[in-house]
């Protein structure tokens, strides 16, 4: 399955979870504020909870910030 990167206006696609993970994680130690979003797809949701603006969002929502 491919999994898309998306940084900013910057879009990269990987084959796997894990080499997006990597990639996202570099990103963010080089830059912590980076929101970097991570989407599957073939199903076109986030990877993870969290790994999309919109799905932080809606977490940070529900746990009352």
């Amino acid at each position: 399955m491919p999994y898309e990167l998306r940084l900013g206006g910057e879009t990269r696609t990987f084959e796997t979870e894990e080499d997006a993970v990597a990639c996202a994680r570099d990103l963010i130690r080089a830059n912590a504020d980076a929101q970097p979003e991570i989407r599957d797809l073939s199903t076109g949701h986030a990877v993870a909870p969290g790994a999309t603006a919109k799905s932080r969002d809606e977490l940070a929502n529900k746990v009352g910030f």
